[in-house]
């Protein structure tokens, strides 16, 4: 294995705390959470960054927890945990607790679960590309509630609850279904079995929606799934892992033991690891993160390996390593040779991270414990970052560059061009016969055999970010196409591809109307950016006229709207519609897109 490009950078001046866990956006900022002891308590900050530049901080009081990947729209979850005392007896039992915050730390939602029993166990949230976010954990209550209202269907098990609140016989897994925008709880599932269950990992469908999870029922012969049977099964083992998947209607689609899904099935639907998937542009599955395996017979080494070294290997390298496993592992004493035969040979070496021997090798995680898991994240630009503590006792944070190359538009073929100016100063067109163009300063470029475009505020790929935004729109009078004008027109620049996908099922679904998408648009920072503060109707109405339809206003357009905004009849998120919806704009949506 190679030694990775890899830096070291500073945190220490972000918070006077300690930071214990982190994410990454897609725009290079980072979140992190830290902790610090005040007057007795643990208090907990999340702050956002580029560099060591703050961008803002919230202040989360004694109320911690982990981070979720952040979602498309820049949200985040914080997972943690609320204890209560029921009144039967002093035992802290402990409810999940789950919080949603805006790329601006503004909180936009919180849930508190509750029930009788220590249900704050295994749990996990994923925030879909299309909305939703799944949070899960693994409940032993007859039943949970939130806000008042009864939580999908009451435990497999529920006798065994109620006679013995520890017994291990009564866990079920429960996987809730939230609108990530409003915080409205979409679906809940309660799947396992009338015995112990354990989440193994859960996997979510960011192209067609729905979600994916692999478990355990230790005991169980049936597979539950809000109350009604989907298998069972007659065999002696004391576990089975199964698989079930249940699409974005809340249909099941497959529950199944895991030993009777095929291989590549069962890593098409995104079980290649038990810590994360790596996703690109498209919400497709390109790599796993996984740890090198503890080795046999030395814990010391075996735990410094798990420690320091880092693998992201694509779907076929994960099948030809577990099938070189089976062939080769005869007895025990071939596990160490077999799995590093695996990653010196099957794996990539250049999207593997190892610390072995540099100066940068951890000994634990970011708390300090060396049985603590190292913090890992990557964003689409292909960087990978890792927080942990050195061997020396000091926090780490490192940062390896480009270790993706393919996520969002560093392609390791094809050809880039390169331009002087921004992004959002140029327009694409789609033309006949799938072929595309950028306007430029000097006329219109042909993008056919260019792979990559290079701006001095990002890179960009053409089939994920020019081509994958095109295909999203299916007609002018469609609600696709109205969201394109409406996202052109706030902010007079070519839609990036996951935020179009977003609005188009926020709106299509009925969740949001085309007026509360404007008002959203209207408040957003890159809009007051675009258009100003504080400034007069007449101003606003002059920038509409010029960002969406590309001109100085008319003297009889620029006096009807701002009219219409003095006198009240309308609001300036109206207006914005107006703009986006006019005949003339309608006419630059049809020359752009090629639909008329």
């Amino acid at each position: 294995m190679t030694k990775p490009n890899i830096e070291r950078i500073d945190i220490s001046s972000l918070s006077n705390g300690t930071i214990y866990d982190f994410e990454t956006y897609d725009s290079g900022d980072l979140l992190y959470i830290s902790k610090e002891l005040k007057s007795g308590n643990t208090n907990y900050e999340l702050i956002r960054s580029n560099g060591n530049t703050i961008i803002w901080k919230k202040d989360l009081g004694t109320n911690g927890g982990s981070l979720s990947k952040i979602g498309p729209n820049g949200d985040v979850v914080i997972i943690s945990s609320k204890n209560y005392y029921p009144t039967s007896s002093w035992v802290s039992k402990e409810n999940p607790y789950i919080t949603c915050i805006d790329k601006d730390g503004n909180k936009k939602w919180e849930k508190e679960f509750i029930g009788d029993g220590a249900d704050a166990k295994q749990m996990d949230v994923k925030i879909s590309n299309l909305g939703s976010t799944y949070f899960t954990f693994k409940t032993e209550s007859p039943s949970i509630s939130v806000e008042g209202n009864q939580l999908g269907i009451k435990n497999y098990n529920e006798s065994a609850v109620i006679n013995d609140l520890n017994s291990n016989q009564d866990e079920d897994i429960l996987i809730i279904e939230i609108d990530t925008s409003s915080g409205n709880i979409r679906n809940s599932f309660r799947i396992g079995s009338s015995n112990q269950d354990q989440k193994n990992f859960l996997s979510i469908d960011n192209v067609n929606g729905g979600f994916n999870l692999s478990g355990t029922t230790y005991g169980g012969s049936e597979l539950l799934i809000n109350g009604n049977q989907f298998h069972s099964w007659q065999n002696s083992k004391s576990f089975n892992p199964f698989i079930s998947s249940i699409d974005n209607n809340g249909t099941v689609t497959l529950a199944k033991l895991s030993e009777e899904v095929s291989l590549d099935d069962q890593y098409d639907l995104g079980f290649l690891t038990t810590n994360f998937n790596i996703y690109d542009q498209g919400g497709y599955i390109k790599y796993a993160f996984l740890r090198y395996i503890i080795e046999i017979g030395s814990e010391n080494e075996g735990h410094r390996k798990h420690r320091n070294i880092f693998a992201f290997p694509n779907s076929q390298e994960i099948k030809e390593g577990y099938l070189y496993q089976i062939e080769n592992i005869t007895s025990i004493e071939d596990f160490n040779d077999v799995h590093k035969y695996i990653y010196d040979n099957i794996y990539s070496s250049d999207k593997i991270i190892n610390l072995i021997d540099t100066k940068f090798e951890f000994s634990g995680g970011p708390g300090g414990d060396a049985y603590d898991e190292i913090k890992v994240s990557y964003n689409k630009n292909g960087d990978v970052y890792l927080l942990g503590t050195s061997l020396s006792g000091e926090q780490l944070f490192l940062k390896s560059e480009n270790v993706f190359n393919d996520l969002s538009g560093q392609n390791e073929t094809g050809t880039t061009k390169t331009f002087n100016q921004n992004f959002r100063e140029y327009k694409f067109y789609q033309r006949a016969n799938g072929k595309y163009e950028i306007k430029t300063e000097s006329g219109f470029d042909e993008l056919t055999g260019i792979s990559t475009l290079k701006f001095p505020d990002k890179t960009i790929d053409v089939i994920d970010d020019v081509k994958g935004v095109f295909d999203q729109v299916t007609g002018l009078n469609t609600k696709s196409g109205e969201m394109f004008r409406l996202y052109n027109a706030a902010f007079a620049r070519f839609p990036d591809s996951d935020g179009l996908k977003y609005w188009i099922e926020q709106y299509s679904s009925g969740r949001d109307t085309k007026r509360v998408v404007s008002k959203s648009f209207l408040g957003s920072s890159e809009f007051a950016a675009r258009y100003g503060t504080n400034i007069s109707h007449e101003v606003f109405v002059n920038n509409l006229y010029k960002n969406v339809l590309g001109r100085e206003a008319d003297i009889s357009g620029l006096l009807y709207w701002s009219n219409q905004l003095a006198s009240g009849f309308e609001a300036r998120h109206e207006v914005l519609l107006g703009f986006s919806e006019s005949a003339e704009n309608k006419l630059l949506f049809t020359d752009m897109t090629g639909f008329g």
